[in-house]
């Protein structure tokens, strides 16, 4: 007997040809091992025995306005009812910049009942995340994120009144991204008005997802929801404790390296000891092997360098550099003298 395999396919539609934002879709597609395609609406409905397999589950990605006219074609099409409820096995969509389109579909979709996944709290300037749905929010499942700077409202689409305006709302409670069924299809509604694009150069050398969060947060949640089976994935999650101050000697308080070396093997976790600079003349040799001869389990970092009060407490960043390259130093003289390496981090006393 032939066994059905039910495909899990990444559809954009558009209807005014591939925007910005298409592209941007595609490129966060790609990035977690999923191909797509892009599509008009009208291609789409008329996909039911010609783009679509019989046997597929697609996965939509759009901006507010052509969900508008998506819903349009299941207000008055039987057939595109039942190619809806089918074959689409959910879809994302974003604001875009159009708040009108945006409010259009939010009626439609919260006439629903609904799911908060990620809220707003201009008071306190955070987003948070749900704790409630970890299965689909996961790591970053009940968060509290600050708002960056320069995304303060960037990120939300506004109602067209200029850039004064206020931003166009879902709920009472500032929901910025929400899931609610439309027509027995879960639909994730977010605020956003743009798509990250993953390939823009980053000035400042790092990521900071504070002035990213709406654009990039919600899609990759749902790309790993919504192709759980097929997007890229790490094999475990890991962790790691990082236990500030000991000495690398046998027993230091109540902690015992043996013990601790013991438990991280039983539960498969790894410990980073912040080591105070200071005592780089002090470390056990037999410790310092086992930190050798388990590599995946112990690490080191710095932590401060004299450790004393307020040592890093002054703005004066001649002091500050002379600090830090003390701590360097003394560090780089640890490794000299017991062949253990050091990670160049520093977990500030």
């Amino acid at each position: 007997m032939e066994t059905l395999v039910v495909k899990e396919t990444a559809l954009i539609l558009t209807d005014a040809g591939a925007s910005f934002d298409d592209g941007h879709i595609t490129k966060v597609l790609r990035f977690f091992g999923i191909s797509s395609r892009v599509l008009t609406t009208s291609e789409f409905f008329a996909g039911e025995h010609t783009i679509i397999d019989r046997f597929s589950k697609v996965r939509l990605f759009c901006a507010s306005d052509t969900l508008c006219r998506v819903i349009e074609e299941l207000d008055r099409n039987s057939g595109a009812v039942r190619l809806w409820g089918e074959h689409v096995h959910s879809a994302f969509v974003y604001a875009g910049n159009d708040a009108d389109a945006f409010q259009k579909v939010e009626r439609r979709i919260m006439n629903n009942e609904h799911t908060s996944l990620i809220q707003v709290d201009r008071g306190l300037g955070e987003w948070t995340v749900s704790g409630k749905f970890p299965q689909f929010c996961g790591a970053m499942s009940g968060l509290r994120i600050p708002v960056g700077k320069t995304a303060a409202g960037a990120d939300l689409v506004h109602d067209g009144g200029g850039e004064n305006a206020s931003s166009a709302t879902l709920d009472e409670h500032s929901t910025v991204f929400l899931k609610a069924d439309y027509q027995a299809v879960p639909v994730f509604l977010s605020k956003a008005s743009k798509i990250v694009d993953i390939d823009t150069e980053i000035g400042a050398g790092n990521f900071d997802i504070r002035d990213h969060f709406l654009s990039a947060t919600p899609i990759v949640m749902f790309v790993k929801w919504a192709f759980a089976d097929l997007c890229w994935k790490s094999q475990e999650v890991s962790a790691c404790l990082v236990i500030d101050d000991p000495l690398l000697s046998p027993q230091y308080g109540f902690l015992n390296f043996q013990d601790l070396l013991n438990q991280m093997e039983r539960h498969n976790f790894a410990t980073n000891i912040a080591f105070i600079s200071w005592n780089w003349r002090r470390s056990n040799s037999k410790v310092v092997e086992m930190f050798k001869n388990y590599p995946a389990r112990y690490s080191l970092s710095m932590h401060g360098s004299d450790h004393t009060g307020g040592e890093f407490g002054t703005l004066d960043m001649e002091v500050l550099a002379w600090k830090s390259h003390q701590a360097i130093d003394r560090m780089s003289c640890h490794e000299s003298k017991t062949g253990l390496r050091h990670d160049r981090v520093m977990v500030f006393p």
